[in-house]
């Protein structure tokens, strides 16, 4: 079963027009257009370039409110060597497929990816 699900944040915009991505953490893989409630605890860094012009493409990292699996886990920096292995396997790929530059900023604590909430939201919006 694959531990990881992509998404994006309804009501926000990223640097490249972009609703945000997210990258959520589930017990269970979700159906297409569900929401999920779910808990942020870090950002993921990175720069798609198209047609010779960069832009950033950052994917936060979240967990699902009613994960059993990850309830505690309150931050990026806290997550075990094997799931991060494991994320960092699944962004390599996506680079590959998608050849965008990705850096994982283990750094990128909850307040750093809500403050790029806040700042990327033309709207109210519960997250």
């Amino acid at each position: 079963m694959f531990p990881f699900d992509f998404g994006f944040v309804p009501s926000t915009l990223g640097d490249d027009g972009d609703p945000l991505d997210i990258l959520v953490l589930m017990d269970a893989p979700a159906h297409v257009g569900c929401l999920i409630d779910v808990r942020i605890i870090g950002i993921i860094t990175a720069e798609q370039t198209e047609e010779w012009k960069t832009e950033t493409n950052d994917r936060l990292l979240g967990v699902a409110v009613h994960s059993y699996d990850h309830q505690d886990l309150t931050s990026i920096n806290a997550m075990s060597k094997t799931l991060l292995d494991q994320l960092e396997q699944l962004l390599r790929f996506v680079q590959q497929a998608t050849r965008e530059e990705v850096q994982s900023d283990r750094h990128g604590r909850a307040e750093k990816s809500n403050s790029v909430c806040q700042k990327r939201n033309p709207g109210p919006q519960e997250l």
